[in-house]
């Protein structure tokens, strides 16, 4: 029998870039390397910063959304902020002089009030190295946006991160028809093919068509500056101010609009104070992971914008807790004298990298079946253990396979204890059950299937 942690399947690439499916990636963000940078620019401007008081209203105007010093991705999410009050997106091309080749738009996508949220992904051909952009700067998307008002607008880019919570979305009322599922609230590139995320450095961009005039300028901190889940967490815009009118209440800042972006259902809320607070949770969901938060501020002598966004990381508690997650087995009810492979499936679902020791049981009566010492896992970690039960000496019944695991340094959780029940049956079943069980109608319909015990968890394992 082995011991070893069983090995994962490889995954198959079939294309289109895992950016639309549910498996897992390696994470590459904050304080690994040097980061890549997603930044808007005007190549007419030569500068994120357009000023040109001759864009007059139905004029146009050109920006890119650039990226410098990427490793190799094939896949990109964004969010574009601006102020819809003075312009509006007329069109984007995520083709024509890019960085892909044979771009396909996800549908989440979503261009309106306000933002572009755009997913991208370059489609495997025989000779793009399965749509790898190896390159490592150049154009993601070229915009073109219709002047409606003289005055200003922020470009704003939602805050780079490689992995962001599964709570994290845009906010309730930020798309009128409601944004696509998976419509990004965030900034990232992504390597579909080795199956790695990248978080990034953003740059912004600002448009101004008004002379003699300036739009407000948006600053907020937090407090803690490294949350907890469920933590009350209070976000002060004190500092922002409007240059042309600092002597003001509030620095001539007139309201505050926060994006916390949450599925907590009061993520999106409009305030004329400047300080607030929010609780990243849904009820009994309280939220984990990576998440984007913007600030908008409106001036008061002009009802110009200002934006700024930063990423916030809410931290799991610290705990230790290495759980059983499940007992897999190829059936659950066999003949006397069949031996039984099974697979036990731990995980670190606590904060602290662990050194344990796995004991595998059975019974009745109670017997030890291994014990598999010093073992070590990191947080959000997942190890297989395979083992088999043989059955040649033990009666017709049913039978629990316990696996437990004591960690070296701490007290475990409830969770580190698991079972799985396996029935032993003659070649007449219905005999069987009737004897073991009473005759209980549902245990009856018992048959040779699938067994997988696995433990409900009402937090998710974050992605930090």
């Amino acid at each position: 029998m082995s011991h070893l942690p069983a090995k994962p399947a490889l995954l198959l690439f079939l294309g289109i870039v895992s950016l639309f499916l549910a498996v897992p990636f390696f994470e590459k963000a904050h304080g690994q390397g040097n980061l890549a940078i997603v930044g808007v620019f005007s190549s007419t401007y030569g500068s994120a910063n357009i000023t040109d008081p001759s864009l007059t209203i139905g004029s146009r105007f050109s920006v890119q959304v650039n990226v410098t010093n990427a490793l190799p991705f094939n896949a990109y999410e964004f969010a574009l902020y601006f102020d819809q009050n003075y312009i509006s997106l007329y069109s984007y091309d995520i083709s024509t002089g890019t960085v892909f080749d044979n771009s396909y738009k996800s549908p989440s996508n979503y261009n309106n009030t306000g933002a572009l949220r755009l997913a991208v992904v370059n489609l495997a051909t025989t000779t793009n190295n399965h749509g790898l952009f190896l390159g490592g700067s150049g154009t993601l998307a070229n915009l073109v946006f219709s002047v409606l008002k003289v005055g200003v607008s922020p470009l704003a880019l939602a805050a780079g991160m490689s992995a962001a919570s599964y709570s994290a979305q845009p906010p309730g009322g930020l798309c009128p028809q409601g944004c696509p599922t998976g419509s990004p609230n965030w900034t990232r590139l992504i390597d579909g093919y080795d199956q790695i995320r990248y978080g990034v450095e953003t740059v912004d961009g600002y448009f101004k068509n008004v002379a003699g005039m300036e739009g407000p300028t948006a600053l907020f901190t937090v407090s803690p500056t490294s949350p907890q889940q469920g933590d009350i967490v209070t976000f002060n815009a004190t500092k922002s101010f409007d240059p042309d009118n600092q002597q003001a209440q509030n620095k001539g800042i007139l309201k505050y609009l926060w994006d916390f972006g949450d599925s907590s259902g009061t993520a999106n809320t409009t305030l004329n104070v400047d300080i607030t607070t929010h609780v990243f949770s849904n009820g009994a969901n309280i939220f984990l992971g990576n998440f984007s938060i913007r600030v908008t501020v409106i001036d008061q002598d002009s009802g110009f914008q200002g934006m700024m966004v930063t990423l916030l990381t809410i931290v799991p508690p610290p705990i230790h807790c290495v759980a059983v997650q499940g007992i897999q087995t190829n059936v659950n009810q066999v003949k006397p004298g069949t031996n039984v492979p099974f697979t036990v499936e731990v995980q670190d679902t606590g904060t602290f990298r662990e050194t344990f020791n796995l004991t595998i049981a059975y019974g009745p009566p109670n017997a030890t079946l291994a014990v598999i010492p010093n073992q070590s896992i990191k947080p959000n970690q997942i190890l297989h253990y395979n083992d088999t039960l043989p059955t040649s000496h033990l009666p017709v019944g049913i039978y629990s396979i316990v696996a437990t695991v004591q960690l070296a340094s701490a007290k475990n959780c409830r969770e580190g204890l698991n079972t799985s029940q396996l029935g032993i049956a003659p070649t007449d079943t219905t005999t069987l059950l009737l004897q073991v069980v009473g005759g209980v109608a549902a245990v009856a319909a018992i048959g040779v299937a699938v067994g997988f015990l696995r433990r409900r968890r009402n937090l998710k394992i974050e992605p930090l």
